[in-house]
């Protein structure tokens, strides 16, 4: 990992710590089924890191409570991958990270039923991910055990595979994506992304 990558990494956690730019890209960036039932208005970051120490130069979160349509409570997760290659534990560290978030809630409130957590992670390194996007792959054919096993999907954003036409979003938010495709993808989509940043 490069100190330039960690840099813009955390660069973008910056941008995405404000509500108005995360609610941005949540409403572009995350699947429709995801977006269009949650009321982006009341987007509220929730202070802290449920990172472990030791993996703290790997990765990086922000933990977001948001209204669903329906007004029950629902979080959005994101975990920054500061790696320049996926890491093929990512759905481990994310189900430590949701329980630890559970856990949370219950102290805080002590009731059921848990809030409904949506994984994001976003990743911007120099090797394409070719890792599943679900919990139960990293079992060996779980077969008929796969009802007794945990399962969960989580969202990928790969900044790295961005071309012009999709970078969407207020100039802020595009900003933040440009900066984050790093030092040698800025100096070759400069020229299109200036232009593409003033209309």
């Amino acid at each position: 990992m490069s100190e330039l990558s960690n840099a813009h990494d955390r660069f973008f956690k910056v941008f995405l710590s404000n509500p108005q730019t995360a609610a941005d890209f949540i409403r572009y960036y995350l699947p429709k089924q995801v977006s269009d039932h949650l009321d982006l208005s009341q987007l509220t970051l929730i202070e802290g890191s449920f990172v472990d120490e030791e993996l703290q130069q790997h990765f990086s979160d922000l933990l977001y409570q948001v209204k669903r349509n329906n007004n029950a409570d629902a979080y959005i997760y994101v975990l920054f991958e500061h790696k320049s290659y996926p890491d093929k534990l990512i759905a481990f560290q994310l189900l430590r990270y949701m329980t630890k978030i559970w856990q949370q809630f219950l102290k805080e409130n002590n009731k059921t039923p848990l809030p409904p957590i949506v994984p994001v992670v976003i990743y911007h390194g120099q090797k394409n991910w070719k890792i599943a996007l679900n919990f139960q792959s990293l079992f060996n054919d779980p077969g008929e055990l796969s009802p007794f096993l945990p399962e969960f999907h989580y969202h990928l954003s790969d900044l790295s595979r961005y071309e012009d036409e999709e970078i969407k979003g207020d100039v802020i938010l595009r900003t933040a994506l440009l900066l984050d495709f790093g030092q040698s993808q800025l100096a070759r989509h400069w020229p299109s992304k200036k232009k593409q940043l003033k209309n």
